[in-house]
């Protein structure tokens, strides 16, 4: 795709030297690929702790009731 954008002079040098890439389209499209990965670590992730959490019920094991009175006096 095609398209015309004003970038951060230092920061796309910094890119170009921290990277290693030769031109600012390999800056570019090396920092989409680096947050396109970030991303979806993160939803991986995120949907794993929720699935886990859904499909993993709490055990009331250790769970010590309390009465109303004691809730109160403190």
């Amino acid at each position: 795709m095609r398209t015309n954008i004003i970038l951060d002079d230092q920061l796309v040098t910094e890119a170009l030297q921290l990277s290693g890439k030769k031109t600012k389209k390999e800056v570019v499209n090396f920092a989409l690929q680096k947050l396109v990965q970030s991303l979806r670590k993160q939803s991986r992730k995120h949907n794993q702790f929720i699935n886990n959490y859904i499909n993993t019920p709490i055990k009331l094991e250790h769970f010590t009731p309390i009465n109303r009175n004691d809730l109160y006096e403190r």
